[in-house]
């Protein structure tokens, strides 16, 4: 099982990603020699090998969806946009035309909602902040 994990952990993104099922993994990434290499090994291994890897990857692509949102400019000024609300999921469907690091979570809508919400209230409480910070400033020189 450590050599079709070190394997699987091995393929690039577009090769292989937490979206895609075992057969999709079978089908894209096993090439001739790799298929020799693990042709012996009994399913039941190969399967929970690559559910134990598709985990790992979706920690890894959640924390990289994570990461890009905190970059996104399309991100800017929608910050009062209320979680639930069509306008949220008009962002969301924004997003997923946006970039492979979001989309990537597609597959998982509610996983995607979280992040949003974490990100708009994230900015929400930095925006606050900022005016508090600016009020007392003002405030502070009389």
């Amino acid at each position: 099982g450590e050599e079709f994990m070190q394997f699987l952990s091995s393929l690039p993104a577009d090769v292989a990603g937490p979206d895609m099922e075992f057969e999709e993994i079978l089908e894209s990434a096993l090439d001739l020699t790799a298929a020799k290499a693990f042709a012996g090994m009994p399913e039941d291994v190969l399967r929970s090998t690559y559910a134990e890897w598709r985990e790992q990857a979706w920690i890894l692509a959640t924390d990289t969806a994570r990461l890009w949102l905190r970059s996104c400019q399309l991100l800017t000024g929608c910050e009062n946009i209320v979680p639930g609300s069509a306008d949220f999921g008009a962002l969301i469907q924004r997003l997923n035309g946006e970039d492979v690091r979001w989309r990537r979570l597609a597959v998982r809508p509610s996983q995607q909602a979280i992040l949003l919400e974490e990100r708009l209230l994230e900015m929400k409480e930095r925006r606050q902040k900022g005016k508090s910070a600016i009020d007392e400033d003002v405030g502070g020189d009389e």
